[in-house]
């Protein structure tokens, strides 16, 4: 991508992309937003999520980033034309710790 034509790999992506029926986009959470990579991936898209539903999900170190599916990543697949569904997907490690070590 660096040099604007997209490898292999990247037009396999996009290949998967278009023919799936449903997507599911998480990222990251970097500075109460999505990583560079996801958005990086996301600019060479083009028309590909028009009308696709798409389940958003992110994860990041604190809870404190709970809102970031739907303060970020809805308004961005929302541009893009996509069906995001209602309900988005947030883990931080309080959601997966250990309940006897706290």
């Amino acid at each position: 991508m660096v040099g604007g034509l997209p490898g292999e790999q990247l037009k396999d992506a996009l290949a998967s992309l278009a023919l799936a029926d449903i997507v599911v986009a998480a990222t990251l959470v970097y500075k109460a937003g999505f990583s560079g990579l996801f958005k990086s991936f996301v600019d060479v898209m083009d028309d590909l999520l028009i009308g696709k539903p798409v389940v958003l999900a992110a994860t990041a170190g604190s809870a404190r980033h709970t809102m970031v599916a739907d303060d970020r990543l809805r308004p961005l697949f929302t541009f893009l034309r996509a069906v995001t569904v209602p309900t988005a997907v947030f883990a931080a490690p309080s959601v997966w710790a250990d309940p006897a070590q706290s």
